[in-house]
């Protein structure tokens, strides 16, 4: 009970009734009574003093949400704002219902536009599938025929041929291996889109690869009378390590548009050590400039310069022609190798464009005949009036060793060869002379030669263009030496040599010292397994090969490639991809779950699309090769990946080469060409008349029974037969059956319903396998006898 309470009771009452019974229970509930209220009490204020709190939280936040609220709203009317610049639609910030429609306008137009976005993006796709398979089918059937122009070329080398036609013909294999290089850039157009491109990194000559691009372009630059000239400088090293293809690319296509835009003067291409590469052993930073005396580019059309399908303008186009999109391939192949792409111009003052990459120092040490061999200490005169050409030739003929005296001027050649004495003469047949009765070099000769006994008997060497003839009498004077230009080094130190040496004490004429451009091929004794479901593609594999002396193996499939992986230790596998039963690149992910990681396996394939490349390296192959492969291409792949441990055998001498029958060997129309077959054996007759021999006996009925399996809808078995003939006729020479074979196997794979071969297509392949197969057995009969 309360003490108060308890105290008023006591004062009030006296003790005798509170002891009473009544009194004592009625004071008994009282304090129960005030017992129970006060436990309420405390409870109410308990409560009381949690729901004020509870209030005070409540009041924060809706106080909190107010704030978000006003501001959502403001945002919303931020944006609706916003939205209604571009819109028709007027909306009442105020009205919710004006909002909610708005909004879903926007969301509907929204999401139609990602429609239209992705049905764009499949399009495109699409269209760039089609573009890529288009690309990979006419690359394919314009290298063909050109193999076989390059194959011919290469033989017509091993014959007799003068000077000049020996000149005439390696034009024409730089131009052909140009165009071969450029139907291959055709391919890189898809693979840049893509970013699939790759870089090889092989050794090369820095010197060459100028020296052979100037050979492309000389025609048409000598038909314009424009000097071509080339200068390399000394801190050059003799190899690099590099993609020479990409780079000759670059130079081809800056050379190119040199020659278009200028119409008279010069065109200069140099290479020198950049700043970048001083002080590193390994990294050389080379420059290439080419430098003209064309129409020049002005600031505003150097802006666009390197994007695709734009020209300086559009009056450029119409007198130039050209797509534009050279040197838009040109930044790109610079930019993929870590190098930079310049260029400096004013208008009517010529432009000069530099370009400069990072290479690989190469540990070879070998050296040319003109660069580690000097020649004799004489004094020669250059007469030469530009002065571009004249300071090139005169730094190199220097650097042999050469005593040399530049004349600009014909009046003042003749004056100081009067006076003085000289062992040699270089003269420039395309020199302007102030005497008309001098019109060109020739005349000078001929004026020079009647000053004197010393002088009618002076050697010569004329410079020539391409087209000049030598049928002047001057040249029929044992003194008079001629060679064409533009000028390549090894041209050039062989015919000073050879009448410069013989007239000198200090060096007796050695045929060592006569430069050539020869190449040696590495032998290794690899143990090499080759996967090939076809008996004529095996036995092209294998005498290549065992001519690189290699141990080789033959599986006909993946399943026997697995057995025999797991049998023996080989150095390399050349794994064709299409195959029956498991084809290659099954073949190939089984090997590599077995645990072998470290073996080189190259692919073998017929095709050259860039998905094909993206095939063989998805599934764990190192490398690819595309069929039909030359001997020296098979080298260099065994070169690359031959093991550390390979023992390299010294290069194998010449053999006599058998010439074979012309009876048929050039009649392209009976529908083979012998001697690009006879060319992708290494020339070696007997090997090749095997390998005919062996094609017709196992493809004997190819064609009808490629006819049956269409005819009774076997579309699978139609597209390996097809398959592997396209490669037989490549392979033997016979172009024309492996573009037909190709077509038919092209339309079939391709094909996304049941596929629809033309019946002209298939009565075609039937009728040039009968072509093909009576050229053969004329052929075999005309050389076994």
């Amino acid at each position: 009970m309360h003490p108060t309470l308890q105290e008023q009771i006591q004062s009030h009452l006296p003790d005798e009734l509170t002891q009473l019974p009544e009194i004592s229970s009625l004071l008994d509930a009282i304090d129960s009574t005030y017992h129970d209220f006060e436990s309420d009490l405390i409870l109410l204020e308990q409560h009381m003093e949690r729901s004020s709190d509870d209030l005070y939280t409540v009041n924060v936040r809706l106080k909190t949400e107010a704030t978000k609220h006003q501001q959502a709203i403001q945002q919303l009317k931020n944006n609706l704002s916003q939205l209604n610049i571009d819109s028709d639609t007027t909306v009442d910030e105020d009205d919710l219902l004006s909002i909610s429609a708005f909004l879903s306008k926007q969301i509907e137009l929204r999401q139609q536009s990602e429609t239209d976005l992705r049905k764009a993006k499949d399009d495109a796709e699409i269209a760039a599938k089609t573009k890529t398979e288009f690309l990979a089918t006419m690359s394919h059937e314009i290298r063909t025929p050109l193999n076989g122009v390059i194959g011919m070329t290469s033989l017509l080398a091993n014959t007799s041929l003068s000077d000049d036609q020996l000149h005439y013909l390696e034009t024409i294999q730089t131009c052909s291996h140009s165009l071969m290089n450029l139907v291959n850039d055709i391919l890189d157009v898809s693979k840049f889109d893509t970013g699939k491109i790759q870089l090889e990194r092989t050794p090369f000559s820095p010197r060459s690869s100028i020296e052979q691009t100037l050979q492309v372009v000389a025609e048409r630059a000598q038909t314009k009378n424009l000097h071509l000239v080339s200068y390399i400088s000394s801190d050059i090293p003799s190899y690099l390590i590099g993609d020479s293809g990409r780079i000759h690319q670059i130079l081809l296509n800056l050379l190119s548009n040199s020659v278009k835009f200028t119409d008279e003067g010069s065109i200069l291409i140099s290479a020198s050590q950049a700043e970048a590469s001083k002080g590193s052993a390994k990294r050389f930073w080379i420059t290439f400039t080419i430098k003209d005396t064309g129409i020049g580019i002005s600031k505003s059309q150097q802006k666009n310069l390197f994007k695709p399908f734009v020209q300086a303008d559009s009056t450029t186009t119409r007198k130039y022609g050209g797509t534009g999109l050279g040197l838009t391939l040109c930044k790109q192949l610079a930019t993929l190798m870590g190098g930079t792409i310049d260029v400096y111009s004013k208008p009517n003052q010529g432009s000069e464009f530099t370009v400069t990459l990072p290479l690989r120092t190469s540990p070879s040490t070998d050296k040319a005949p003109w660069e580690s061999h000097p020649l004799p200490a004489k004094r020669v005169m250059l007469i030469e009036d530009n002065k571009t050409s004249a300071k090139a030739i005169h730094a190199q003929l220097e650097h042999w060793g050469l005593n040399i005296y530049t004349a600009t001027r014909s009046d003042n050649a003749i004056k100081i060869l009067r006076k003085g004495k000289f062992d040699a003469l270089i003269i420039d047949n395309d020199i302007d002379n102030q005497h008309a009765d001098i019109p060109d070099g020739i005349s000078l000769l001929d004026r020079i030669r009647h000053y004197g006994a010393n002088l009618a008997t002076i050697p010569t060497l004329l410079l020539l263009n391409l087209s000049e003839k030598t049928d002047d009498p001057i040249f029929s004077n044992d003194c008079t030496h001629h060679i064409a230009k533009p000028l390549e080094s090894h041209q050039l130190y062989n015919k000073l040599a050879s009448f410069l040496m013989e007239h000198s004490s200090q060096h007796s004429p050695q045929p060592q010292t006569i430069a050539t451009e020869s190449r040696w091929i590495p032998h290794y004794e690899l143990r090499v397994l080759v996967v090939e479901d076809d008996l004529v593609n095996q036995e092209i594999s294998s005498m290549m090969l065992k001519e690189l002396n290699c141990h080789v193996d033959i599986a006909s499939d993946g399943h026997e490639a697995v057995t025999a992986v797991k049998s023996h230790q080989y150095d390399l596998v050349l794994m064709d991809c299409q195959m029956p039963d498991m084809d290659g690149y099954e073949a190939t992910r089984v090997i590599r779950k077995l645990g072998f990681t470290e073996l080189p396996i190259v692919a073998l394939t017929a095709n050259a699309m860039p998905t094909d490349e993206e095939l063989c390296l998805a599934c764990g192959m190192n490398a690819y090769l595309t069929k039909p492969i030359k001997s020296t291409t098979l080298a260099e792949t065994l070169k690359q990946w031959a093991p550390s441990t390979a023992h390299i055998l010294p290069p194998k001498a010449p053999s006599e080469r058998p010439i074979a029958s012309t009876a048929n060997q050039s009649k392209i129309s009976t529908g083979i060409m012998f001697d690009q077959g006879l060319d992708m054996m290494g020339g070696k007759l007997s090997r090749y008349i095997t390998l005919l021999g062996l094609a017709v006996e196992q493809h004997h009925d190819s064609p009808n029974n490629i006819a049956q399996a269409i005819d009774n809808a076997d579309f699978e078995t139609a597209q390996k037969l097809a398959h592997s003939l396209k490669s037989v006729g490549a392979n033997i020479g016979a172009t024309q059956l492996s573009v037909l074979a190709f077509s038919i196997e092209h339309q079939i794979r391709e094909s996304s319903t049941t596929p629809s071969i033309p019946e002209q297509d298939v009565s075609q392949l039937q009728q040039e396998w009968i072509n093909v197969k009576s050229a053969i057995e004329a052929y075999i009969t005309d050389n076994q006898q």
